[in-house]
């Protein structure tokens, strides 16, 4: 009898132990990210990341991580006012999602999540790293790139109303596309690389270039301080942060080579630049169709001072082009500062162009020194930045797209007060902004049916699914009745 209670307790013991075995074998291939599976039962598969990005995702390379900042201490104040919940649902719709994107990756993506009860030690150490400014609310990175999503990419919000205490509100959710388009770029071979021409600019300017070049990194891009638009180095995108002085001839040959070329552009130069430098620019963009004016913008009402630093509201920014559409569908304008006016030159039409960004009909160019409108003055729009593009572009020849900018302030001042502007602006310069509509859901796609599909709808549930139902009826009653 003993020794029979004794073979049974060593088969259970070793039962038990074989049952313990298998459940740390299951739990830790169940917390293994490439081996989990989650099915999403919402309504259009609206609980996880779609089908293009989770491909996007798993394309990453080995060592990838997203790092999360779902902080509200030092964020936008305004969505936290009148007991605004916008911070609490977005983040925990990240969270959701972020998690899913670690498990769609296949375990290529680590995922670190900071919020206001993480370490301050970790979220300080993760800042210093990354170089985080606020706004910027998920860093996805690989081991040679990184591509930053800040909150306005991820969700648009309403502003609040003071007046009648309404708060902030989440009016669409971005963050799948976001994802998907920062991946699809993170996982591209080559990165653009930006020449920054600093040759000219004053040696305080030069030292404001480092925060611009920290931007371009962490939108993806590389990058290159450049003497000259002479400089050997291939760059896929020059860049002209302000001219205090002419251009060297070479220099200048080299800028008319570049636009010749069809290569893209963006040059911004101030009311300060001589008028040499303005008159070079006038001749080499007279095939773009847009010029540089003089003077400097000033705007005032009646009654109140004349200021060179006014705000341009929403509905002055453009709402069809992709570089201001998102911040005009989001009720968001720009601060901009001693800016020069620039001109749409009448008659051509070959090339596209379109003002960005334009005043009020309150102001003027100030010509004559009495910062008044006057008889020379006439208060009226003017263009603070013009995009422009060929309207049949040569494909072998490039895009020729073009962006020109009345006041170099928007590229140091934009690091920390427009990114939004000055990031759409570099996608669209590149031609990735074709990227990012590449990458939307098939289920956010609009259904329009042709007529003759709308026929048959309508034929197949106004008579045939009724009169199949009515012939079943019909059946039924006659088998009974015989």
């Amino acid at each position: 009898m003993p020794s029979r209670r004794l073979r049974l307790g060593m088969l259970v013991a070793a039962a038990a132990l074989a049952a313990t075995a298998l459940a740390v074998a299951l739990l830790s291939a169940l917390a293994a990210p490439g081996l989990r599976l989650r099915w999403d039962w919402s309504r259009h598969g609206a609980a996880s990341l779609s089908a293009r990005t989770a491909t996007a995702l798993a394309a990453l390379p080995e060592g990838s991580r997203a790092t999360a900042f779902l902080l509200t201490r030092g964020e936008d104040p305004r969505l936290l006012l009148n007991g605004s919940a916008v911070y609490a649902r977005a983040y925990a719709r990240l969270r959701a999602l972020l998690e899913d994107a670690r498990v769609r990756s296949r375990g290529r993506l680590h995922v670190l999540i900071l919020d206001d009860t993480s370490s301050l030690v970790e979220i300080e150490q993760q800042v210093q790293r990354l170089g985080r400014q606020p706004g910027e609310t998920v860093v996805l990175e690989t081991p040679e790139q990184r591509q930053v999503l800040r909150f306005s990419d991820l969700f648009l919000t309403t502003d609040p109303d003071l007046d009648s205490g309404a708060p902030a509100r989440i009016r669409e959710e971005r963050v799948d596309d976001a994802f998907g388009d920062a991946a699809l770029r993170l996982a591209r071979a080559e990165v653009p690389r930006v020449g920054i021409v600093q040759g000219p600019l004053e040696p305080h300017v030069r030292a404001a270039l480092q925060a611009l070049a920290q931007f371009l990194r962490a939108e993806g891009y590389e990058p290159v301080l450049v003497d000259g638009p002479s400089s050997s180095e291939p760059l896929d995108l020059l860049l002209i942060p302000g001219q205090p002085q002419p251009f060297r001839p070479e220099d200048a040959a080299a800028v008319r080579a570049w636009l010749q070329s069809g290569r893209p552009l963006l040059v911004a130069v101030g009311p300060l630049a001589p008028p040499p430098v303005t008159a070079l620019w006038n001749e080499l963009l007279a095939g773009q169709g847009v010029r540089f004016g003089d003077g400097l913008v000033c705007e005032g009402q009646a009654g109140q001072s004349t200021s060179a630093t006014f705000y341009v509201e929403p509905q002055r920014l453009s709402s069809q082009h992709p570089v201001t559409r998102e911040l005009a569908a989001a009720g968001r304008g720009l601060v901009l500062s001693n800016c020069r006016p620039l001109e749409i030159v009448p008659g051509n039409y070959a090339s596209i162009r379109e003002p960005l960004a334009r005043t009020s009909d309150q102001a003027w160019v100030e010509a004559d020194g009495d910062f008044r409108p006057g008889s020379r003055e006439p208060q009226q729009e003017v263009a603070l930045a013009l995009a422009a593009e060929p309207l049949a572009p040569d494909a072998a020849a490039g895009q020729g797209r073009c962006l020109v900018l009345g006041a170099p302030t928007l590229l140091f001042e934009g690091v920390a007060y427009h990114p939004d502007f000055l990031a759409r602006a570099l996608h669209w310069l590149l031609r990735e902004e074709d990227v990012e509509a590449g990458l939307v859901a098939l289920e956010a796609l609009p259904f329009r049916p042709s007529p003759q599909a709308l026929a048959r709808i309508h034929n197949l549930a106004v008579v045939a699914l009724p009169g199949t139902t009515l012939l079943l009826g019909f059946l039924v009653y006659w088998r009974r009745r015989r």
